[in-house]
């Protein structure tokens, strides 16, 4: 079974919006980063995105989380420690999976990004982001 047959792409929704346009924004080119690595292994041509990939993924967190913390700070996000950890955990794994693949041919670290990414968009982004955006709310800072 191939890596990506467990995976299907991601559609952008109001489901993912935290209220944010920077950070939907952001959050847009996240699942673009994830929609083409499936891509590229639904039509064989994982092996040669797999750096650019994961090139694009670190420097996706170093942008992203810090502009995603610096605003979490501006709006005095009770939980901006907690999501900060989060997020340094999520670099971790990266880091860890980007070291394996630099290592060599790893199928399982292919196996790893695809579900690291796809896992990051559907846990991080639609359940730990969206308590943000009820805080937005909560504070009448958006509607």
């Amino acid at each position: 079974m191939l890596v990506c047959e467990s995976w299907k792409p991601v559609v952008w929704s109001s489901q993912y919006s935290v209220g944010v346009d920077a950070i939907d924004d952001d959050h847009k080119k996240l699942i673009h980063l994830f929609n083409d690595l499936l891509s590229a292994f639904a039509n064989g041509s994982a092996e040669r995105v797999l750096r650019d990939t994961i090139a694009r993924a670190i420097d996706y967190t170093e942008t992203h989380f810090a502009k995603e913390e610096a605003f979490l700070q501006q709006i005095s996000f009770p939980f901006a420690v907690e999501h900060q950890r989060e997020h340094r955990a999520l670099r971790c794994e990266l880091d860890r999976i980007a070291a394996r693949l630099s290592a060599g041919r790893d199928h399982h670290a292919d196996a790893e990004l695809v579900a690291f990414l796809g896992n990051w968009v559907v846990t991080h982004v639609l359940d730990h982001d969206q308590a943000y955006f009820a805080h937005l709310r909560s504070i009448g800072a958006i509607g």
